[in-house]
């Protein structure tokens, strides 16, 4: 069994850095990736040899899965003129489950399964820099890997291994909460010799989100930062070398701002005019608003209408209609019973990553579980902007995360 585990473990994580790294070929495939759900599969045929679930956790995932089921076949019978591409976009619920019960039993495989799976996704950061840069340098490799040419508003923005700049910043928001706790815990310690290069691969994240001018993320970063940071000083106010550190570091990027505005505005208009139109109070709830914040409200809004007269009924699958936000994918699909799911289910897992927190586990695992917590408490927020559930990549990243909070045993390891 334990030959299998490791098979399995393996397989697990090739599969995982495969299906994430994959070109896309926009051109030729239309930014499908069957591909991709293809290869990110493969580790699920060894699951009948591996999976061993606790009781408590196979009851949760049965019910959980069954509620989803019901939700799904019920806005299914719901919607009119039903086909096969409906059908076969309603069943996105099962590999959705599959990815969990992957990612369970890839953490329970050995000890360090947490540690080997944070150098994967190191790795694919990694990945998306580089890529990153030659999308800077060489655009048409670019395009015919993995960008749309038939979106304009890509043009200026990076997607590096990704197809859309929002879903290349949400990958790397995990990566780049997990360095911020690292960088946390670093300025507690004043000895510790890896502060700088922590603070230099945070700000290497950061600098990728930026110039995917991802609104959301890059205000998301931005102010986690800040009221982290905050806390710190609040706590450790007395140690003076710390605090002049972080003066100078804020110091030199508000300089560097100042001296180059106009090329940073120009560079970054998109970031600059969505925070300005924010606080200049745009935001229209009435549904006819215009711009992308605005957009997200109107479907939120043409949501609701589609359910008004029955709110705990699903309208369809969706399949031809682009929801830009969680809650307008929610409504339409699930109605008001899928939200509430969410929450519901939203509140489970993170308990579980605070149960986690408060056991006697190392430090990198400490800091893993800590960039969890926050990850998923904050997904109310970024879900605002995108239901990333349609891409495979993003949705195998999401649910095999799951899966890890919910296989972690650290006492039958």
């Amino acid at each position: 069994m334990a030959t299998v585990q490791k098979i399995y473990s393996s397989l697990f994580l090739a599969c995982f850095f495969v299906s994430i790294a994959a070109p896309i070929f926009p051109g030729t495939t239309g930014g499908m990736m069957y591909h991709v759900l293809f290869i990110s599969l493969i580790p699920a045929v060894m699951l009948p040899w591996v999976l061993k679930m606790k009781i408590q956790f196979l009851l949760s995932f049965m019910l959980s899965f069954f509620i989803v089921l019901m939700m799904t076949s019920i806005a299914l019978a719901n919607e009119d003129n039903v086909n096969f591409s409906s059908f076969t976009s309603s069943l996105k619920v099962l590999y959705f489950g599959v990815y969990i019960l992957m990612g369970y039993v890839y953490v329970r495989c050995s000890n360090r399964s947490v540690e080997s799976f944070y150098k994967t996704y190191f790795w694919l950061v990694i990945v998306s820099i580089i890529v990153g840069i030659i999308e800077l340098t060489v655009p048409s490799i670019s395009y015919l890997l993995y960008k749309r040419e038939s979106m304009e508003i890509l043009d200026d923005k990076l997607s590096s291994i990704f197809n859309t700049t929002y879903h290349l910043a949400f990958f790397l928001f995990f990566g780049y909460l997990y360095y911020l706790q690292k960088f946390i815990s670093s300025l507690q310690n004043p000895s510790d010799t890896k502060l700088f290069s922590v603070f230099l691969m945070m700000l290497a994240i950061f600098s990728m989100i930026l110039l995917t001018q991802s609104r959301m993320f890059v205000m998301m970063s931005a102010l986690i930062s800040i009221f982290l940071v905050s806390i710190l000083m609040l706590k450790r106010i007395n140690k003076p070398n710390i605090l002049l550190s972080l003066a100078i570091v804020a110091i030199i990027v508000c300089g560097a701002i100042f001296s180059f505005w106009d090329t940073f505005a120009t560079k970054f208009y998109y970031i600059i005019y969505g925070v300005d139109f924010l606080l200049s109070g745009q935001l229209d709830f009435s549904g006819d608003g215009i711009g992308s914040f605005n957009t997200r409200i109107n479907q939120i809004l043409f949501s609701i209408a589609q359910i008004h007269d029955n709110p705990f009924v699903g309208v369809g699958s969706g399949k031809d209609i682009y929801l830009e936000s969680l809650y307008a994918y929610l409504l339409y699909k699930y109605a008001v019973p899928g939200l509430v799911f969410y929450f519901v289910a939203l509140y489970f897992l993170v308990k579980k990553v605070n149960v986690i927190l408060h056991w006697d586990i190392s430090f990198k695992e400490k800091i893993f579980f800590k960039a969890c917590y926050w990850f998923f408490i904050l997904s109310p927020f970024y879900f605002l902007s995108g239901p990333l559930f349609e891409v495979p990549k993003l949705s195998l990243f999401f649910f095999v995360l799951i899966g890890i909070v919910y296989g972690y045993d650290k006492v039958e390891k």
